[in-house]
């Protein structure tokens, strides 16, 4: 069971100028701040996080709320300060930045651990032997099938149209639709469209187009993955100061530096969707057509 006991007079003072019983909102915040980091903890220990992975958790917890904290703390409020010589716009502005650091805080907690969860997917898949290409041609069938599927239901529909709607919801079971699948397509949308509409049908054919160029690109990938373990392939690119790796069996595009690059630098790299991985030293990303035209930006070099 983890405890904020060292923020418990920091959060009442961060109360002080803009509640009139700050020990009551202070004790309240502190409490909610608990309340949250014991269920985040439990969460990544259901994901299978180690114990290092939940110290580095807590300890960047800590960080967020001590920001927020030191936020509310400059905040005022004229009915407990008094409105002598109130300042209103520093105030709005101080107001706008403890929501701002409210708002990291609970989007730090929220990316952490939908990043261990996608991690925790993606290690199952792998144990069941599922790959990215295996997975990527199911849905490809699975959208094929569907797009059928809709096909087949208006088209019935419309062969059994002068029937009547008894012989077209027996004809819509027969396929396979339940009695209350059916009677909705037959009942129809707000405009009377009766069916499953053109749009689904558009929107899952482009749902197809792009499961299409991803299976290609997957078997480019694995393709130039086996290439790259005989060694027959150019995975080093060199530009000045430093040089570019494309690991295919990794499925990432790392950037090594001879030096560590300026803060400017770094800053654009993360803008560009790089981490920075410690056991690679070099600053990485998923390997994919726009890393490459990212990183001839940023280098010159295509690669």
């Amino acid at each position: 069971m983890y405890n904020l006991n060292e923020f418990s007079q920091r959060a009442v003072a961060a109360f002080y100028n803009t509640s009139f019983n700050p020990d009551r909102v202070g004790s309240r915040t502190l409490s909610d701040a608990e309340t949250g980091l014991n269920s985040d903890v439990s969460r990544l220990r259901a994901l299978g996080a180690d114990t290092s992975t939940i110290d580095r958790y807590v300890t960047k917890y800590k960080q967020y709320f001590s920001s927020y904290l030191s936020s509310e703390t400059r905040c005022a409020s004229s009915f407990i300060v008094g409105p002598s010589n109130f300042p209103v716009a520093r105030a709005q502005k101080a107001s706008k930045m403890a929501r701002s650091r409210y708002d990291e805080f609970q989007t730090f907690r929220s990316r952490v651990i939908a990043a261990i969860e996608r991690r925790t997917r993606r290690e199952q898949k792998a144990e069941l032997g599922i790959t990215p290409l295996i997975e990527a041609k199911r849905n490809l069938n699975a959208r094929m099938q569907h797009q059928a599927w809709m096909k087949k239901t208006n088209s019935i529909i419309r062969q059994t149209k002068k029937k009547g709607s008894d012989e077209q919801l027996m004809a819509l079971m027969e396929m396979g639709h339940t009695p209350e699948a059916a009677a909705k397509l037959l009942k129809g949308d707000w405009i009377g469209r009766i069916g499953f509409p053109n749009y689904e049908l558009t929107n899952n054919n482009a749902q197809i187009r792009r499961l299409r160029e991803r299976v290609e690109m997957l078997q480019q990938k694995e393709y130039k993955a086996e290439k790259q373990e005989e060694g027959s392939l150019q995975t080093e690119f060199r530009f000045e100061g430093g040089y570019i790796k494309l690991d295919y069996q990794a499925d990432r595009l790392r950037i090594h530096h001879d030096q560590k690059p300026s803060a400017d630098k770094i800053q654009e790299l993360k803008r560009c969707g790089f981490k920075w991985s410690p056991s690679n030293s070099a600053w990485q990303r998923q390997l994919t057509p726009n890393a490459r035209w990212v990183t001839e930006r940023l280098t010159g070099v295509k690669c």
